[in-house]
């Protein structure tokens, strides 16, 4: 799978989750945040399409992810981000 793919999956799981997607210049902040109640990931804008896939990933893997479908492709990349392969 190409990491535009990948990618595309990711935020597509993001919006099915009603995680909204922030790209920040600031580079000190990062992850996943619940902002008035509502989850959020926050992403430095300035990231290379591989680290806003990592990001994504990393901040999924704290998620109940169990409610949705995702390929297993990128469930099995989610789980390989979030035990260091």
């Amino acid at each position: 799978m190409l990491d535009t793919e990948i990618y595309e999956e990711l935020k597509s799981i993001c919006k099915q989750l009603d995680i909204k997607i922030i790209y920040e210049a600031n580079g000190q902040q990062k992850g996943f945040a619940l902002v008035n109640g509502r989850k959020h990931i926050v992403i430095n804008k300035f990231y290379s399409l591989e680290q806003k896939i990592k990001s994504l990933s990393d901040a999924m893997k704290n998620t109940d992810l169990d409610g949705i479908f995702i390929k297993p492709a990128i469930r099995s990349y989610i789980y390989d981000i979030s035990i260091g392969f």
